[in-house]
């Protein structure tokens, strides 16, 4: 395939050139050359599927985050929040990947830190400033990571009704590898020129601007990056390929700062029993995703959880007051403090469980994507095992370059405990901000 792309080169001889650059500075002569942005977009096909894996990438980031509605689900955007109803928390982070800034190198590894403030349903408070004196409260908030390793996907443009698609996707670039080569001709003979005399000018007072190499390296990638979105622009708008499809798998850990403590019965000398739970989680996931260019794409998953627990928590239990009376010697009746406490036998345990969860959505155009989504949870290797089951209506909004920003989720939950079965109606709602393709 590549021997086809030579070819196409030779055609065209206003493409063959190269961005090649001389800086006369104080030092003497020296010679910047770089391979112009569209040989390389060339030469980064894939031999076998004819498609490049950067623009690949790009196009992947835009339909993976709509799936985005908790924190060990994968998006590429730098900047996130999540508001889970579910488990009354927020969470805000960031992600950055192997590419280190460079559009030109193959996204393969995905990491992500942030914090996760947990609490009651209008506020998480982590620290207390009262007359006892002033506490942090660890308990409440922790931090999570992620690491997510992304496969070799595909874009398959082969279908039986439209045969042609390739042939036409090859005539389209080349008819707009020449416009890009204009580009490339029009800052090597006219911005190159008076950047360099800028940077000469400047460095005798600042020795810390950019050097022309890194701005020539800048405006190799933006042009690159064009290319790119100049031709999936063109496939995506014409439905001009089948299926896009990818896979990825996720590892991540939650790390609370501090113990939660319940105060259960037994009370004894007026005092209840205090017990802790460190509430970690960890989940590893294993996820796939397909595309059609009709608009319909399909998300899945099988997640494996576990973490710590108690009954209380899963039996969502509520506290009771507690109050004694003593007669002292006079015949007065001397009643006690209140006490609030779970009347319970307290139970910490790891909880485990496996999730096979599955995402539909339906394309609105530019407006985003809504979609309908099961899943099913099995509990096992602890006292705990009840299954419990989710249907989701999520809704995913775009921005103004189509890439997901707002993702909500209308919840239907079943969750049983050790003594109780209960359903839920609520939302969880996720924002991303920021792009990091």
């Amino acid at each position: 395939m590549k021997f086809f792309y030579s070819l196409l080169f030779v055609a065209l001889p206003a493409i063959s050139y190269c961005q090649t650059y001389t800086d006369l500075g104080d030092s003497g002569s020296t010679s910047l050359s770089y391979q112009s942005p569209i040989q390389k977009y060339i030469s980064d096909f894939d031999e076998k599927e004819k498609f490049n894996d950067n623009m690949l990438d790009i196009f992947f980031a835009r339909k993976v985050g709509k799936a985005f509605t908790g924190t060990n689900d994968l998006f590429l955007q730098k900047f996130f929040a999540n508001f889970n109803t579910t488990e009354e928390s927020v969470s805000v982070g960031f992600n950055f990947d192997d590419r280190w800034g460079n559009p030109l190198r193959q996204l393969d590894w995905v990491y992500t830190g942030g914090f996760k403030l947990q609490g009651s349903k209008t506020s998480s408070i982590f620290y207390k400033s009262s007359n006892e004196g002033d506490s942090f409260k660890g308990n409440n908030i922790g931090a999570f990571f992620k690491v997510s390793f992304i496969g070799n996907g595909t874009l398959n443009y082969k279908s039986s009704e439209k045969k042609q698609r390739s042939l036409a996707i090859d005539k389209y670039r080349e008819l707009i590898y020449p416009k890009y080569e204009k580009k490339v001709q029009t800052y090597n003979n006219f911005e190159y020129a008076n950047i360099k005399e800028y940077n000469q000018s400047l460095s005798k007072f600042d020795q810390e601007i950019t050097s022309i190499k890194d701005q020539l390296k800048k405006k190799h990638r933006e042009i690159y990056q064009e290319i790119a979105e100049d031709e999936i622009k063109y496939i995506q708008e014409n439905n001009m390929y089948r299926f896009i499809y990818d896979w990825w798998a996720s590892g991540d850990l939650y790390l609370p700062f501090g113990d939660k403590e319940y105060l259960v019965t037994p009370i004894v000398n007026n005092e209840p029993t205090s017990r802790k739970l460190y509430n970690f989680e960890m989940n590893f996931s294993l996820n796939g995703f397909i595309g059609w260019s009709a608009g319909v794409s399909l998300f899945g998953k099988l997640n494996y959880r576990a973490g710590g627990t108690n009954n209380i928590l899963l039996d969502e239990l509520t506290k009771k007051t507690f109050q004694t009376g003593i007669i002292d010697e006079n015949n007065n009746v001397i009643i006690s403090r209140p006490i609030q406490a779970y009347e319970a036998d307290y139970n910490y345990f790891i909880r485990q469980s496996i999730k096979p969860e599955l995402i539909f959505f339906v394309e609105l155009g530019d407006f985003g994507s809504l979609g309908f989504s099961p899943a099913i949870e099995y509990n096992f290797g602890s006292p705990y095992k009840a299954t419990n089951w989710k249907l989701g209506i999520p809704f995913s909004l775009k921005d103004k370059e189509g890439k997901p920003s707002v993702n909500f989720e209308v919840q239907w939950q079943e969750r049983s405990g050790f003594s109780a079965t209960h359903h839920y109606v609520g939302i969880t709602t996720s924002f991303l901000f920021g792009s990091l393709l």
